[in-house]
């Protein structure tokens, strides 16, 4: 048992994690024929865990993705998707993002934009990477928000933390002349400084088009086409469709066993 003199000064420093695995050292006899250096590694070794586990607690609570539990086992690279195998295994790295640069992911409803960004996401807060996901129309209305409240200004420089900001589904809506310069705000915070990866229904090509006004459209697309990864995807069947059956597969399962 952890003496009182021993559990107080542990306690005020913070360090629940070396507590609790003296606690173990003590409840346990697997531990008689360690050294004394070798206990004490076990000690810190299980401080460092825990301390990069609430991290990475931490990190995923704040990047508010669409699909927390999306992963990189469940992306497939085979079929329409096997000519971008080197560039999603690219992604999934993060060494864009250590460089800041951005990735734009492109495709019809359907084909699994959201998913693979935030499977891409999670790759990267594994890596200890701080990352943010917005749907675009959510994005616009935090940055409303933020200006009602006249904390714009923190709002962006808050955006400058984060390494990688996810803007989602860009073109599910059109953009008034007001989001359009916050959109150009934004990308010019972020330019050369951190990472965006947006994902869009639209070609790039014919981002032009739909965002409208020229000269800011030029500034925009100046700031996150030139120096980004592009991966178009491609399906004949929609993901929704293939998970929807899945899903209802493994219900009718579950429930022929629950009989």
């Amino acid at each position: 048992m952890i003496s009182p003199s021993i559990r107080k000064p542990i306690e005020e420093l913070g360090l629940h994690g070396v507590l609790r695995a003296l606690e173990t050292q003590y409840g346990s006899n697997e531990f008689d024929d360690l050294t004394y250096e070798e206990r004490l590694e076990h000690l810190f070794i299980t401080q460092v865990e825990e301390d990069r586990n609430r991290a990475m607690t931490r990190r995923v609570k704040q990047a508010r993705l669409r699909f927390p539990n999306a992963c990189t086992e469940n992306i497939e690279f085979g079929g329409e998707r096997s000519g971008h195998k080197k560039l999603l295994l690219s992604l999934l790295t993060g060494n864009w993002v250590m460089k800041h640069l951005n990735a734009i992911i492109t495709g019809a409803s359907g084909t699994g934009k959201t998913y693979l960004a935030n499977a891409i996401a999670n790759a990267l807060l594994l890596a200890g990477y701080k990352v943010l996901y917005y749907r675009l129309d959510d994005f616009f209305k935090e940055a409303y928000k933020k200006q009602t409240l006249d904390q714009y200004a923190n709002f962006r420089r808050a955006l400058l933390k984060t390494d990688l900001l996810i803007l989602d589904d860009l073109g599910a809506c059109e953009l008034s002349a007001e989001q359009v310069e916050i959109l150009y705000c934004v990308l010019e915070d972020r330019y050369t400084e951190c990472s965006t990866l947006i994902t869009s229904q639209i070609p790039v090509q014919d981002w032009h088009a739909f965002i409208g006004s020229d000269n800011v459209a030029d500034a925009i697309l100046d700031r996150i086409i030139h120096n980004a990864h592009k991966l178009p995807l491609h399906s004949k069947k929609s993901m929704r469709e293939k998970f929807g059956k899945l899903a209802l597969e493994q219900d009718l399962k579950e429930s022929g066993n629950e009989k």
